[in-house]
């Protein structure tokens, strides 16, 4: 005959289970900017009139020495000037506090944009779009000296014209190179990943005064892997929705960002003038977490209880447990959190009370 201990938890693993799935916790989107609107003016006149920095509706940009930058009607309007290329960038984070992924998450940038004075078809990737680390916030003082030393990150490097030329999308790394070059200026500073895609010589490609969204995502998969997805939709392109083209990163794992640049290297091969009506970068999980369900409650001694239940890999979990049924579950005390370290490896994870010496006990988990 079982004892009465035992009959115990079995009724409450019982209860285990409901709890488990009725208050599985689900990590939610994290806003890091989402800017709509540019105030009227010269931005790149950061020594008379400083942009302001007032995240998360809005963050100061900058621009090269060709480039002209204004806030027009709400967008940011960034023009070639003449001379070898035109840049603008934005710090989309403070440089102590830069957005870093753990795996299983992912971070987002969306810009919808529309150019004007497109080229005509080139081989060239001469547009560059970075997601980078800084660490410093280096040229909040002189934006017209942006460099490439100190800033670790991807860069897309883009086929940009009426047609493409070639395959429109070629992924690189920064890899903090040590000299004074132009940030993305060279591609001989970047480590290229050495493939490439979005579609083939001779497709459709980008149009005047058509709307465009360029989203780039950055996930780390598990640890030492990162996958970097670039996605451009717009109606002039072959398939008249969107290209794309996904690169895997097991060399560097850069986790860090802070910084989002664009430059073009003339306005022959790619555009004259791009136009941004908004910005925005979030943060959420790259697979949303299945529902929690405790699976089993299995007893290895006195006070000893071994909980079960079903995870998602990369998501850490807290376990709560009372004594009394009735109390509050706000009220619940916390046994374990951030459970286990470095994130789960698999679809099932298991943790030992060793505390578990009342005659009944109840449990529940959430994550994060």
């Amino acid at each position: 005959m079982k004892n009465l201990y035992q009959i115990c938890y079995q009724i409450c693993f019982l209860l285990a289970v409901v709890f488990g799935l009725t208050l599985a916790g689900y990590a939610q989107t994290n806003i890091i900017e989402d800017q709509t609107n540019w105030p009227t003016g010269d931005w790149t006149a950061v020594s008379t009139n400083p942009p302001q920095q007032n995240l998360p509706t809005s963050s100061a940009w900058y621009a090269g020495t060709h480039t002209l930058l204004n806030g027009t009607n709400g967008t940011l309007v960034a023009g070639y000037l003449g001379g070898s290329s035109f840049t603008w960038w934005t710090y989309f984070a403070p440089s102590n506090a830069p957005v870093t992924l753990s795996p299983g998450n992912t971070m987002q940038v969306t810009v919808n944009f529309m150019v004007y004075g497109v080229g005509v078809q080139n081989a060239n990737r001469h547009l560059r779009i970075g997601l980078l680390y800084s660490g410093t916030n280096q040229d909040l003082a002189d934006n017209s000296t942006a460099r490439e030393a100190g800033l670790v990150g991807y860069c897309q490097n883009m086929n940009f014209g009426t047609t493409f030329g070639l395959a429109p999308f070629s992924l690189a790394a920064c890899t903090n190179v040590n000299n004074s070059d132009a940030i993305l200026a060279a591609t001989a500073d970047q480590y290229s990943f050495g493939h490439s895609g979005g579609g083939t010589t001779n497709d459709p490609g980008f149009m005047d005064g058509v709307p465009y969204t360029l989203i780039m995502s950055i996930s780390e998969t598990n640890t030492n892997s990162i996958a970097i997805t670039t996605t451009v939709l717009g109606t002039s392109f072959l398939n008249g929705t969107n290209i794309t083209f996904t690169e895997t990163d097991t060399n560097f794992d850069y986790t860090n960002y802070d910084t989002f640049c664009m430059r073009v290297n003339d306005g022959t091969t790619t555009a004259t003038n791009f136009t941004f009506t908004s910005f925005q970068v979030e943060t959420f999980p790259t697979v949303p977490p299945a529902p929690i369900q405790i699976t089993s409650v299995q007893k290895l001694a006195p006070g000893s209880i071994v909980l079960t239940w079903t995870s998602t890999s990369g998501n850490t979990y807290s376990v709560y447990k009372t004594n009394l049924l009735s109390a509050p579950v706000g009220t619940w005390p916390v046994i374990v959190t951030g459970y286990p370290a470095g994130g789960a490896a698999g679809s099932s994870l298991s943790y030992t009370d060793t505390t578990a010496t009342a005659t009944s006990g109840f449990y529940r988990v959430s994550s994060p």
